[in-house]
């Protein structure tokens, strides 16, 4: 037998721990610290990492009961359905911690105490269950104690189930049952009497197993069986049961009832489920909710240092690159100056002094231009944003400039909007070509304007080709208007 995590089971007078492949029994009255302390032990001869801790409380620490759902019962709030329960279980509403599920498509079974072989155990009268609610509870004291202790050892409690709801867990996700039918778990001279239909719980009591006491708890369960599986008998004690659920499949399960705990543990730590009782929740749930994942936290938070270290040292690599690019581009610039100026110290403003010489140079020759400085993008981009008209609906799809040279991808309403666009464009400084307009849909066109930033020194005097320009942004909207309004075949003869 293995476990990968720590398995608590309560039975009635003992503790049965299981640690990796490692089991252990203790009594049942230990000290709560004798019982981490052993446990703590356990997990380092297992060499376990990060393990989490399941409890199952037995079935003599648990109450059960099938709620009916009144129209007035509102299922969705766990309080109202914990005042509920204290009609159902001798417990009052503080002092216990309870699961709810909804039953759907199920018959409710009938039941009632059995003396002095049931453990408060009650089911409501037989009528339609749908919707119905099954309950299990237990008490807060002592399970509270068990299992702050724990934490606080650093051992994190991950789930509290009754060792019989994880038995009975596997056993539904294991045999393909019938619509209803009835487990018996058999532990030495005690049983659970379990229920279940549409993979969920409706029916449990714990009985002694004995033929009377059996055969009064199926006659007075009321209950259509189609089927019996019993674990932890051998053959010789399942022909009694045989004999008592007559005319019903009996089944025996040839496994250990600590075999099925085990692996119904793995179940429920590796997919919990809505459809089976957790009583880790409300008094019961951690105090730091986050304290079962700390191990992955970690792991997450040291990848995420890790991430932005690099990130770090990539910024200061590419940042020492660019300096060292950026020295080696002025190591050029001085060569170049020493070069043409072998007889002059090299300026600090470099850039400043060309520009100064090729000035005078260009005089001596009887030229007045300077050098072509390149023109900023962002200078443009301001220029352009200060141009377009507030009074147009367009969208920018996408905008390029690269030193005066603006190539700008739009989706305007009408063609007339493109021609307004390109014209206030050069009215403000840019050379502007015709733009290129394309029907997307019935309501918008898309239009690619290319322009020229060429300042606004340029606007006094317009070339008779930008006038020209001007004209042809003007005629497109009409030309695109009259060609939409032509019926079919005279817009192909059009063409």
């Amino acid at each position: 037998m293995s476990f990968r995590d720590c398995l608590i089971v309560e039975r009635p007078n003992e503790w049965f721990l299981v640690v990796g492949t490692q089991t252990e029994r203790l009594a049942r009255d230990v000290p709560i610290e004798e019982l981490v302390t052993c446990i703590h032990l356990m997990v380092k001869l297992a060499k376990l990492k990060a393990p989490s801790c399941l409890i199952a409380p037995a079935s003599t620490s648990c109450f059960f009961a099938l709620i009916p759902n009144d129209s007035d019962l509102d299922t969705r709030d766990r309080s109202v359905l914990r005042y509920e329960m204290e009609s159902h279980v001798p417990l009052d509403a503080e002092s216990m911690v309870a699961d709810f599920v909804i039953v759907r498509d199920a018959q409710r079974s009938t039941g009632s105490d059995e003396g002095k072989n049931s453990t408060a155990k009650k089911v409501t009268p037989d009528r339609d269950a749908s919707n119905s609610v099954s309950a299990v509870a237990i008490e807060l004291a002592g399970w509270r104690e068990l299992a702050e202790a724990l934490e606080e050892s650093g051992l994190p409690v991950r789930s509290i189930v009754p060792s019989t709801v994880l038995a009975t867990r596997l056993v539904c996700r294991d045999r393909d049952l019938p619509d209803r039918s009835e487990l018996l778990f058999v532990d030495g001279d005690r049983c659970d009497a379990v229920t279940v239909a549409a993979d969920a719980m409706i029916a449990w009591k714990h009985l002694t197993f004995e033929p009377l006491t059996i055969r009064r708890h199926r006659r007075l369960s009321g209950t259509t069986i189609s089927r019996v599986l019993v674990a932890g008998v051998d053959q010789s004690r399942l022909d009694p049961v045989r004999e008592i659920y007559d005319g019903i499949d009996a089944e025996r399960i040839d496994r250990p009832l600590e075999s099925l705990w085990m692996d119904g543990a793995s179940l429920a730590l590796g997919k919990p489920s809505p459809r089976w009782f957790e009583l880790r929740r409300d008094a019961l749930g951690p105090s730091d909710p986050l304290r079962p994942i700390l191990p992955q936290l970690r792991l997450v938070a040291f990848a995420a240092t890790l991430f932005l270290l690099a990130l770090a040292v990539g910024g200061w690599w590419r940042s020492h690159q660019a300096e060292k690019a950026m020295e080696q581009l002025n190591t050029q610039q001085r060569a170049a100056c020493q070069s043409a100026f072998p007889n002059t110290p090299v300026p600090a403003a470099l850039r400043r002094r060309i520009r100064s010489e090729h000035t005078k140079l260009m005089a001596s020759r009887g030229a007045t231009s300077e050098v072509e400085v390149p023109q900023s993008a962002t200078e443009v981009l301001r220029e352009l944003l200060a141009a377009l008209p507030t009074s147009v609906r367009f969208r920018v799809k996408s905008l390029k400039i690269q030193g005066g040279q603006v190539d700008l991808d739009l989706q305007v309403r009408t063609t007339v909007d493109a021609g307004t666009l390109a014209n206030a464009l050069e009215s403000n400084g840019f050379e502007v070509q015709p733009p290129v307009t394309t029907r997307k849909d019935a309501k918008t066109f898309d239009s690619v304007l290319e322009a020229r930033w060429i300042g606004r020194s340029l606007l006094s005097a317009p070339s008779q080709s930008r006038q020209a320009a001007r004209s042809r942004h003007a005629e497109i909207p009409n030309v695109e208007a009259r060609s939409a309004s032509l019926p079919s075949d005279k817009r192909e003869a059009s063409r």
